[in-house]
């Protein structure tokens, strides 16, 4: 960007995608039946669906998945450009090789799994590096983009990963399944904290992050005192700050960003609250940041993004 003599420009990447004709998906919206992946639907708000999550989501993954579809076209556009420009054919895309900074915008994003989006990742990845010769990267992922991230990281093969950032990212799923996910679509439901899209995500870290630096960004509304101890208890509005702060496995340098930082308390709860045996882990840092949750129910979920506390923390990692 600063080869361009410009600021706050980045390239935003999507994709064009052709789902194979006889691949077959789990619906969230149905039971205990595959309908063609093409035809994935919205999840019901009804509440009557919200136990449905519970019973199926402990062994099944939902939406299109890694395998069942091909990427037939990778897009670039300025973000300063309107949403109808494009930059599609190699030689337009060398226009814009020094650019460093580009956002993923995924195919079907709501319906595709963990494993797809991280299948999307490595094409967005290897297009950026055939354009600019540039094979070291930064992922920052927000939410279930560092799932993404992670299951590009676990899955595919990469390009060299210096680091990964992940941003109120629900490692060890939602608030709660029937209440998270709806009403949304079909890969929310693999949120599920049983789920086994989670499930498998988690259990196949083993050696996948040598030489990659992690950092779990996570936002906590309030503090908690119980039986002497006060700890980290809240959420974004959408994932508690346990799940934000993720994995022991990924070895990562854990930050918690509050309103309520006045007591000096690093603790997190690590699971949910009402047991009185509650195991407290430690984050390495703790900052400052607004109440967002004065807004609607979930709203530091995305208001974070503008955070200058958050902003300026991932700069500093990145420099």
């Amino acid at each position: 960007v600063k080869e361009q003599g410009k600021t706050g420009e980045y390239i935003e990447i999507s994709f064009n995608i052709g789902i194979y004709r006889n691949a077959e998906c789990d619906d969230a919206s149905g039971i205990n039946e595959k309908i063609p992946c093409t035809e994935l639907t919205d999840i019901l708000s009804n509440p009557a669906y919200r136990g449905l999550f519970d019973n199926q989501s402990v062994d099944t993954i939902f939406g299109l998945d890694k395998g069942q579809f091909e990427v037939l076209k990778i897009n670039w556009r300025r973000n300063t450009q309107s949403s109808s420009a494009g930059i599609n054919t190699y030689s337009e895309k060398l226009d814009y090789k020094y650019n460093r900074v580009f956002a993923i915008n995924f195919s079907n994003k709501n319906q595709l799994t963990f494993d797809a989006q991280g299948a999307q990742l490595k094409k967005a990845i290897d297009d950026i590096a055939s354009i600019t010769g540039v094979n070291k990267f930064n992922l920052i992922g927000h939410s279930m983009g560092g799932l993404a991230a992670r299951a590009y990281i676990q899955n595919e093969s990469t390009k060299d990963i210096q680091s990964l950032i992940t941003v109120d990212t629900p490692h060890l799923g939602g608030i709660a399944a029937g209440i998270y996910v709806a009403p949304t679509k079909n890969a929310a439901v693999n949120l599920h904290k049983d789920s086994l899209a989670l499930k498998n995500l988690n259990e196949n870290t083993g050696g996948k992050y040598n030489g990659i630096k992690v950092w779990h960004l996570g936002y906590s509304d309030n503090t908690k005192l119980k039986n002497g101890n006060r700890f980290y208890n809240g959420s974004d509005g959408n994932v508690k700050i346990y799940s934000q702060m993720g994995l022991d496995s990924l070895s990562p340098h854990r930050v918690i960003f509050s309103p309520d930082t006045g007591h000096g308390v690093k603790a997190y709860g690590e699971a949910y609250t009402f047991k009185d045996d509650l195991p407290l882990k430690y984050a390495d840092d703790v900052f400052t940041s607004a109440n967002y949750l004065e807004s609607p129910l979930g709203g530091a979920h995305v208001k974070v993004l503008s955070d200058e506390t958050y902003i300026q923390y991932v700069l500093d990692i990145l420099k």
